[in-house]
């Protein structure tokens, strides 16, 4: 969601909303625990394409596939948790808060919809 510059401890974030983002991600707390799962759900995305390669039965493949998207909604699930108790608590704190409510809400409704 975040594009950035320069080196990672002296970035400023600008999400793609153009709002500017606190100095630095408050998931970096859980950057190691969002990583492996990452690295996780990449090895089972191999794994699916080497089952289609097999033309492995189908019900298994989607099993696998049910399995990768429940993953996926888990590391969003920890950045959107660290991002409203973090950037969002801070801009309500600063009375920033509209801007970032307009946000959060935009984030939620296209995680919804996914």
């Amino acid at each position: 969601f975040f594009f950035f510059s320069s080196r990672r401890r002296h970035t400023r974030y600008i999400s793609v909303t153009g709002v500017q983002t606190c100095a630095l991600p408050i998931y970096e707390k859980n950057v190691d625990k969002i990583l492996a799962r990452l690295k996780r759900i990449e090895g089972q995305m191999r794994g699916i394409q080497r089952m289609v390669e097999e033309d492995k039965y189908c019900v298994d493949i989607l099993t696998q596939v049910s399995s990768v998207i429940a993953a996926t909604e888990k590391v969003a699930l920890i950045i959107l948790r660290d991002h409203i108790k973090g950037c969002v608590y801070s801009s309500l704190k600063e009375g920033n808060s509209e801007e970032r409510i307009d946000e959060l809400v935009m984030v939620v409704e296209r995680f919804l919809k996914a």
